[in-house]
């Protein structure tokens, strides 16, 4: 591998993102952990983006985009899907959600889990990671006072309804990140969206992270942050959720009273095995070392899946 290598990552968002932003936390991330490994990192994105450790091009729609494309780059990212790039440079591409049935890919596509990828007839994936500065140091002795919701509430993939359904079985308090709304029981609280120091207090309180999807889950970053301060998941065998959440650290079920069950019996997880589970497996650092090896095959003039991705048709999922 390359000893030092000038990456550009293409993201149409304003970086760093505040509140509420997956992907663009994932950028943010990849970008400091390669820059942090000793690679050159520019930033073609939002124009009124900043960041301290990689240089920043405003990303100008009007102009060709090799054009703005520093000529000595190695290789490209792009944060968005898009379909055979107009550039001699090589080139990856991450794909961040669900396409349709029958929706096609470009052969450099890279997916967020094995199973993303496989759901869309491809071979490719990195797995994402966080970046551990942003959420402080695990505390084991923290208080747990909550279940937790941590999700765009207004998706109903996300299946908060069941999420309530649980805590309400229980007896016990949902906080709900992610969304707002009110609710006549005192145990379900809308927190909004929150960031920062306020978030990492509702994730060091959480008992366990309640992730009943209904849908083939891309990667979920909401258990990885949650496992990083300890909270066990529970959830759906759906899309990522086998590969992200082993049985030491959660349990997983299409069955909500099963997952209602398992939670009444109580929580037999090792709090800091979730947190090493993470650090192990979901750091930047990992995700950088991942799209390196990527960014070498592409550079080799190699494609990233032998065959054209292509979206396979989704299976209904539902919980009983």
């Amino acid at each position: 591998m390359r000893d030092v290598m000038h990456i550009v990552l293409v993201d149409k968002h304003r970086l760093p993102v505040f509140g509420y932003g997956g992907s663009e936390r994932i950028t943010w991330w990849l970008a400091k952990g390669l820059a942090h490994m000793g690679h050159r990192v520019t930033l073609l994105t939002h124009p009124q983006s900043k960041c301290p450790f990689a240089k920043v091009i405003p990303l100008d729609k009007k102009i060709p985009l090799e054009a703005q494309i520093p000529r000595d780059a190695d290789v490209v990212q792009f944060q968005f899907k898009i379909q055979n790039p107009p550039i001699s440079i090589p080139y990856v591409v991450s794909i961040h959600g669900n396409g349709k049935p029958g929706e096609t890919y470009d052969p450099n596509s890279v997916f967020l889990s094995q199973k993303h990828a496989e759901n869309h007839g491809a071979s490719c994936f990195v797995y994402c990671g966080l970046d551990p500065e942003e959420y402080g140091p695990f505390d084991p002795q923290s208080a747990r006072k909550h279940f937790l919701f941590l999700a765009k509430a207004s998706r109903k993939v996300k299946n908060l309804k069941g999420c309530i359904r649980i805590a309400k079985a229980l007896n016990t308090s949902l906080a709900i990140v992610g969304g707002r709304g009110w609710s006549f029981d005192p145990r379900i609280r809308y927190m909004g969206y929150l960031d920062g120091e306020k978030k990492n207090q509702v994730l060091r309180e959480s008992i366990a992270l309640l992730f009943p999807v209904l849908w083939e889950e891309p990667f979920g970053l909401a258990m990885i942050e949650a496992l990083y301060h300890g909270a066990p998941v529970y959830g759906t065998p759906f899309g990522s959720l086998p590969e992200l959440v082993p049985s030491d650290v959660g349990f997983l079920s299409s069955n909500l009273d099963d997952l209602i069950a398992s939670l009444r019996e109580g929580i037999p997880f090792d709090r800091k095995r979730c947190h090493e589970w993470v650090c192990d497996h979901f750091l930047h650092s990992h995700m950088a070392k991942g799209y390196l090896q990527l960014y070498e095959k592409v550079g080799r003039g190699e494609k990233l899946n032998p065959q054209l991705p292509v979206k396979k048709a989704e299976a209904t999922r539902y919980v009983q």
